[in-house]
């Protein structure tokens, strides 16, 4: 257990579990779970355990290492039906509030999806350096169409788009509609969120693979890609412009003859 960094941990999860719900609902998902214990019988029993497993199990996870806010999301999924059947004070101006403040935070942040140039007015963000702007978790925001037209271009027949960041490989599928065939690896730990997909592929079907690889990590697993591979040669790397200034940056790599895809690609044998 994390005694420094646990605790904290343990409220980012609760805190944005809150957020997600809006803080109106979470407090009506309490208090319904709270008044359900009156209701007997095995079905609303089940119940309160499914609703409130995930949130005390990665809870308590959180204790240990950080985890995803919306990893607690089936609990929040079982907990407004509970709203629904249990009568609890104030029902209706809590379900109203969580309206307001979905539309409060949904709003402003559709409109930043659909126009972050508006980010580089903000003076925080502007005095920020290219580079620094351009590794920045808002520079996802940016050239999504740029990044999938400049790997359509340089895509050759037969490769695969592959990265070590979750990120990357999600919006590539997302942006380019499943265009293209993707991998998402685990190369010296990153990937790590995506873990699921090593189950997804066997060796033989990953060996002798080529690959049009991109990463804002190369300087840390470079080294780590091109011992997996025959041969990895640096791409000229991805740059997208807005407003004369670089806000998203990736680097680029081909390789060829995958050798050694597991555990990186796979985990099965």
């Amino acid at each position: 257990w994390d005694l420094l960094e646990g605790p904290k941990h343990l409220l980012e999860f609760i805190g944005a579990n809150m957020g997600l719900a809006t803080p109106f609902l979470f407090v009506a998902m309490l208090m319904a779970l709270w008044m359900s214990r009156k209701r007997e019988g095995a079905g609303w029993s089940v119940y309160r355990v499914a609703t409130l497993t995930p949130l005390v199990f990665w809870g308590l996870l959180s204790l240990k290492q950080r985890v995803g806010a919306h990893w607690g999301a089936p609990a929040l999924a079982l907990g407004v039906v509970a709203i629904a059947l249990v009568q609890i004070p104030g029902r209706k101006w809590l379900t109203i509030g969580a309206a307001i403040f979905c539309l409060g935070i949904c709003l402003p942040a559709l409109f930043l999806v659909t126009q972050p140039e508006v980010l580089l007015s903000v003076p925080a963000i502007a005095s920020r350096s290219d580079e620094r702007l351009a590794n920045s978790p808002i520079s996802y925001l940016f050239g999504g169409d740029e990044v999938v037209e400049e790997v359509r271009r340089r895509l050759q027949p037969g490769e695969l788009v592959g990265s070590d960041s979750y990120t990357i490989t999600h919006l590539i599928g997302f942006d380019s509609g499943g265009e293209f065939e993707t991998r998402l690896g685990r190369v010296m730990g990153r990937g790590l969120h995506g873990l699921a997909s090593l189950y997804w592929h066997p060796p033989e079907e990953l060996i002798g693979s080529d690959m049009l690889f991109l990463t804002d990590e190369k300087d840390k697993i470079g080294e780590q890609l091109r011992l997996l591979f025959a041969r990895c040669d640096d791409e000229e790397p991805v740059r997208i412009y807005r407003r004369g200034r670089m806000v998203r940056y990736e680097d680029v790599l081909r390789c060829r003859d995958l050798r050694e895809p597991v555990p990186t690609f796979t985990r099965l044998q």
